[in-house]
């Protein structure tokens, strides 16, 4: 996957307070199973990064895709250009870490 770095994954139950305003929490779900977790990220972080951190953390497979209101979402996009805020709801899917297979 190139240069890209992986983001910081958090698992917590509150929303953590940030430092910094281009620090969001959002949800991971996984489409099937409906298990959650919230995640910290930087708003320009790319959706490549969080994929790395996911896989690396055993949160999703390497053949699993993240979508956001119920569209696939390419690796290179950051959250802040695709609008993505506070709280919002990232779906991993087509995988058996997402319970598909």
């Amino acid at each position: 996957m190139g240069d890209i770095e992986p983001v910081e994954v958090i698992e917590t139950t509150e929303t953590a307070e940030s430092g910094s305003i281009n620090e969001i929490n959002i949800v991971v779900r996984r489409e099937t199973t409906g298990e959650s977790t919230e995640v910290g990220v930087d708003l320009d972080a790319s959706i490549g990064e969080l994929r790395m951190s996911l896989i690396e953390n055993g949160m999703m497979d390497e053949d699993a895709s993240i979508y956001y209101e119920g569209k696939e979402l390419a690796d290179k996009m950051t959250f802040k250009k695709l609008g993505i805020v506070k709280g919002g709801i990232l779906q991993i899917g087509g995988s058996a870490a997402a319970g598909f297979l």
